[in-house]
């Protein structure tokens, strides 16, 4: 069995997802909201049939998620941007025990997807990954726009060698500049949902620009999957 395979069947991560996914469940529910989230790692957009917190993880993002728990064992200082729910940033923590992880999101209501709250769901999933790995994990709150660039502002001496750009779609070429200065050469970028037209070109741009770089670790994935990732190597 490979370690991603003992990890995901592992009783303490199960556990441990149960309590992050049930805590995403009340909270919404003490809003008399309907527990579904935005699309993630984990779980379908909206999945509510099964309900998420009650569901095996999504088969189409099983190729992602090996992906993405490979990448985090590469390194050991992370910087998120698109908590959601919380899930990749948990695989992120369960994957490598070295890794500290900074996660951005705002935390608002997203009127293209009426019935999601993430202005509620954000901070409990940020609250509960909290309380399970403390100094591990920190969450910065706001506008990627404003919030990352000011983060850079405040900590030149900070290095990263994990990046994982999950947000808005439409801010994701910004996204990896403002996270630029911080980025150690050599640094691993993730870039989630390839599959949108949108974001791949973003990424096509970078590699033609001489900013990212194939890595023979993480192949293109095959157009037939549904729910893709790029991970690249930065080179300053």
């Amino acid at each position: 069995m490979d370690t991603y395979t003992s990890l995901v069947e592992s009783v303490d991560f199960n556990d441990n997802l149960n309590t992050l996914n049930n805590n995403l469940k009340t909270a919404l529910e003490n809003k008399n909201y309907i527990p579904t989230l935005i699309g993630n790692l984990f779980y379908d957009h909206e999945q509510m049939n099964p309900p998420f917190y009650n569901s095996p993880l999504l088969k189409d993002c099983e190729e992602k998620r090996k992906r993405f728990s490979k990448a985090c064992k590469m390194g050991t200082k992370m910087f998120e941007i698109g908590l959601n729910g919380g899930h990749s940033a948990y695989l992120a923590l369960n994957s490598n025990d070295n890794i500290t992880l900074y996660s951005n999101d705002i935390a608002l209501f997203y009127p293209p997807c009426p019935n999601i709250h993430p202005e509620v769901y954000v901070l409990e999933a940020a609250k509960t990954l909290k309380n399970m790995y403390n100094n591990r994990f920190e969450f910065i709150k706001g506008s990627c726009l404003t919030e990352v660039p000011a983060f850079v502002k405040n900590n030149p001496e900070m290095v990263f060698d994990i990046i994982h750009i999950d947000g808005a779609k439409e801010t994701y070429k910004q996204d990896f500049l403002n996270l630029r200065p911080l980025l150690q050469d050599n640094c691993i970028v993730i870039f989630d949902d390839s599959q949108n037209p949108f974001v791949q070109n973003v990424v096509d741009n970078f590699i033609r620009q001489g900013y990212l770089y194939r890595t023979p670790d993480f192949p293109q994935m095959n157009p037939n999957i549904k729910y893709r990732n790029e991970i690249l190597i930065f080179k300053k």
